[in-house]
């Protein structure tokens, strides 16, 4: 692949002799973007869990939804945060994202009830 064409293309994934997997964004080595989406993985995932709050005020003022989906979002970023933390090498960005969904859909599934 020229350099010509890989400046036109913002993602490019180039397999090396060795067979590994070389992805690139807008020139960044793997580590760099690597890094860069799981970060914003992990914002766009806290910013999920916080969305909770609408449904918790509502519950609050009378307007109850249902426990089901918070109680089940509970259960799985318990999992996730267990993943995350029991994992070696740890894995902050998986626990970090999930431990927000923990505490909201607990709250968001209580004030439900």
């Amino acid at each position: 692949m020229s350099n010509k064409s890989r400046k036109s293309c913002p993602f490019s994934a180039v397999i090396s002799l060795s067979g590994r997997l070389d992805c690139r964004v807008n020139g960044m080595e793997d580590n760099v973007w690597i890094t860069r989406l799981s970060w914003a993985a992990t914002i766009m995932g806290i910013l999920m869990y916080v969305s909770y709050i609408p449904q918790i005020m509502n519950n609050l003022s009378g307007d109850k939804g249902s426990p089901i989906q918070p109680l089940v979002a509970v259960l799985n970023c318990s999992l996730w945060v267990a993943y995350g933390l029991l994992k070696k090498p740890k894995d902050y960005p998986i626990a970090i994202t999930n431990a927000p969904g923990i505490v909201f859909g607990l709250v968001a599934c209580i004030t439900a009830l």
